[in-house]
């Protein structure tokens, strides 16, 4: 017999298969592990999207790896960029990993003792897509010292 958890997990997964059903999006899914991905265009680097189900924390997790890894000499400029990113995101953080040099963008919601709609699902899709075709291509540049992290500062107070 399947744990409480497992089934609310599966649940929740079928919302989100359907929620992008709707959509119309072309997407691939595990059903194993609970996990549905994509790519969509942008205005300048393709975006990926990756839903998870976590059954054991009971987590919705959404992650967009940046199509780019920061070379090592320009690590701390992007860390930085980063950090001023996220003082001005509303929901959602960029990840950067100092060892791999990769930036991913995540959102993460619990639904323990409760289920999440549609709605949710489809407010995550946008929010990101928008959030990390907003700021990638300027974090690539900054990545290959095309930008320099003050006028990327400049850029995002115009922004915001």
């Amino acid at each position: 017999m399947e744990d409480k958890n497992l089934i609310q997990s599966k649940k929740v997964f079928d919302t989100l298969v359907s929620a992008m059903e709707e959509l119309n999006l072309n997407f691939g899914k595990d059903e194993e592990k609970l996990t549905v991905h994509f790519s969509m265009d942008s205005n300048d680097l393709p975006v990926s999207h990756l839903f998870t189900i976590d059954s054991e924390m009971l987590i919705a997790r959404y992650f967009s790896p940046l199509p780019f890894n920061v070379p090592n000499e320009n690590l701390p400029d992007v860390a930085l960029a980063v950090a001023i990113t996220n003082g001005f995101l509303k929901d959602g953080c960029f990840d950067l990993d100092m060892t791999s040099g990769m930036i991913i963008f995540k959102l993460t919601t619990c639904f323990q003792d409760s289920l999440i709609g549609k709605g949710y699902f489809k407010h995550a899709l946008m929010l990101a897509h928008v959030t990390v075709d907003q700021y990638n291509d300027k974090l690539q540049q900054i990545s290959e010292g095309k930008m320099s992290v003050e006028e990327y500062l400049r850029t995002v107070m115009d922004v915001k």
